[in-house]
């Protein structure tokens, strides 16, 4: 099972790095609150030379079903989503 859930959190992380273009710090940065799944889309904060800036990152269907396939392994529910703020 362990071996599963870090499978797909890969092809997650893979997945938001190929189709829409986040950084590796927007990743590891990416909160659960920052994520909507219906809406596809991330909120994303980078701070550059001391400014931060916000952005809305649009992701595809097919990203979109691998979010959730990561989540249903990750055995989350609505309770459970507030308790663990980082997504991966």
């Amino acid at each position: 099972m362990l071996y599963e859930r870090n499978g797909q959190r890969d092809i997650c992380i893979v997945s938001l790095l190929l189709k829409s273009g986040l950084l590796v710090s927007d990743i590891v940065n990416l909160n659960v609150e920052n994520l909507s799944i219906k809406d596809k889309h991330i909120e994303i904060s980078r701070q550059w030379s001391g400014q931060k800036s916000y952005h809305t990152v649009l992701f595809s269907d097919s990203t979109r079903a691998d979010l959730i396939k990561y989540l249903e392994l990750r055995n989350l529910n609505s309770n459970q989503i507030s308790m663990k703020r980082h997504y991966f």
